[in-house]
């Protein structure tokens, strides 16, 4: 088995590195190749604070990323599926799924290179949760990053639609977020720290604001792995949680 997964890595030194978007919040307007597929997993453990509605403290983040075009990939299991599946709450982004694309509109590389794009997902709503009803809710992200050298500068505004308290459609939250990662040792380390805010909607409620920052590594141009904290408040209770995970790409060059 371990053979025949290095020799699905193997033999492409040459390959563009995996640019995983976990485990920040923002996203960057990049894509995988196209005809690749990329798998994104971690644990996201909170580690002090619990607040109201916190059901479980532990988190298993995922995303399958799959390139259809070299500007265009298909997003799918984007979330924690076990949570999702067993209808959990949580405070934090960490309970919901969604299915949807990354798509890269404008891109013009200077001397700066900068990029726009759009994230459309759906959010079904879990059958084992307390949603009185079953369908996809709309999200729609905006995607900015700016390129300046080693630096990698995002910046993302979007909305999503989630059950209400009652248990039906729906409240809405706004979400805003920003990242700054730097690569060094030819782009074989990537420092990154991140600030997000989410706003929900009746209440009117600044729900979460969160910092977090770590170090990726990148073990071959298509596996990283990452290490980072996170410092915020949730639903007025300060949390720490501690992130990692593993990316790995296969096909595609």
């Amino acid at each position: 088995m371990w053979l025949t997964l290095w020799a699905l890595l193997a033999g492409d030194d040459e390959a563009r590195r995996v640019d995983p978007d976990r485990p920040t919040i923002t996203n960057s307007t990049a894509t995988v190749p196209r005809g690749a597929v990329q798998i994104e997993a971690g644990v996201d453990a909170q580690v002090y604070g619990r607040a109201d509605h916190d059901e479980f403290l532990v988190a298993t983040p995922l995303v399958v990323r799959i390139g259809l075009h070299e500007r265009v990939e298909l997003r799918v299991f984007d979330g924690d599926p076990v949570r999702w599946g067993l209808g959990q709450a949580a405070v934090r982004q960490q309970q919901e799924i969604s299915i949807g694309a990354k798509i890269l509109l404008v891109e013009r590389d200077s001397r700066t290179k900068t990029s726009f794009g759009l994230q459309p997902q759906l959010l079904p709503v879990p059958p084992l949760g307390p949603a009185s009803f079953w369908a996809p809710l709309p999200a729609l992200v905006l995607l900015l990053t700016v390129e300046p050298g080693e630096w990698n500068f995002s910046v993302n505004a979007g909305v999503k639609t989630a059950p209400a308290d009652t248990g039906r459609c729906c409240e809405i939250s706004d979400l805003f977020a920003v990242s700054v990662a730097r690569t060094l040792a030819d782009q074989r380390l990537r420092l990154w720290g991140e600030a997000y805010a989410r706003l929900d909607f009746p209440h009117t409620e600044l729900a979460e604001l969160a910092g977090d920052g770590g170090l990726m590594v990148h073990l071959h141009p298509r596996v990283a792995l990452d290490a980072g904290v996170l410092v915020g408040r949730a639903r007025r209770t300060l949390v720490v949680a501690i992130l990692a995970g593993l990316s790995v790409r296969f096909g595609g060059r």
